[in-house]
């Protein structure tokens, strides 16, 4: 389910990064290699994926007066969530840990560079008149993020849901690692200042303690109305759910 007006859809689609590398599955991750509660520098350099989208006159043409960046003030809430993670610190900086193998119990720290932070910000500037641009954005941004990630993680891209055989296999997430990841890549866009009508806030999850699931969740300044980005029953790298976190919980 899509939030994201007709007149707002961008003309292209995402460049795909290049597809995992033949003879990887669903095998154990080799002695030693597996990472577990602590986090891992990842050394590959692999293509950079693309985070663009035609620009869209009603996207980009001035609609009002573009906002300043929001400040990024972490609330208490947020903290905790990465603290509730095994001790994980809030994101900060150009490596961000990206959890996996099921409850963060594998890490890795993406690297992200200078290249990387310019494409986000050309991506974010031509989706800046409005909230709804805004949230169209943040979409791409976590599609790219997981593409930016996945060749790092030392498996095969993450599949949707979480079968139980996945559990402790690198590069494979549940939905408490999808919502980790997709609020650590929230995080550094504000803290880069690239985001205008919108703050990151702690995640929020549905369901009873046998069925809960976890989504990331950010809020739109103007009105306070919390939305929700939740790549956790799409393929890594895929168009994500976003939607207001209300029409989310009554989903369930």
């Amino acid at each position: 389910m899509r939030s994201i007006g007709p007149a707002l859809v961008l003309a292209a689609t995402l460049a795909a990064l290049p597809a995992a590398a033949a003879g990887q599955g669903d095998k154990p991750a080799e002695a030693g290699k597996a990472i577990e509660a602590s986090a891992t520098v990842a050394t590959a350099k692999p293509a950079k994926p693309k985070a663009r989208r035609a620009a869209d006159p009603v996207v980009t043409g001035s609609i009002g007066p573009i906002p300043e960046p929001v400040p990024f003030r972490p609330p208490y809430g947020l903290v905790s969530w990465y603290q509730e993670r095994g001790g994980m610190s809030l994101p900060s900086g150009d490596r961000l840990v990206y959890c996996h193998g099921f409850e963060c119990r594998l890490r890795t720290a993406i690297p992200m560079s200078g290249e990387d932070l310019k494409t986000l910000t050309e991506l974010f500037a031509s989706h800046a008149a409005t909230p709804e641009a805004e949230r169209e954005a943040i979409d791409l941004a976590v599609q790219w993020w997981e593409k930016h990630a996945a060749p790092l993680l030392g498996g095969p891209p993450d599949i949707r849901g979480s079968e139980p055989k996945h559990a402790n296999k690198r590069g494979q997430t549940d939905c408490l690692d999808e919502a980790t990841n997709s609020t650590t890549i929230l995080v550094y866009l504000q803290e880069k200042g690239l985001l205008r009508h919108h703050r990151v806030i702690r995640p929020e999850s549905r369901g009873g303690f046998l069925y809960a699931h976890a989504t990331a969740v950010f809020q739109e300044v103007a009105g306070g109305r919390d939305w929700i980005v939740d790549s956790w029953m799409r393929d890594s790298g895929d168009p994500n759910d976003v939607m207001p976190l209300d029409q989310w919980l009554a989903s369930w």
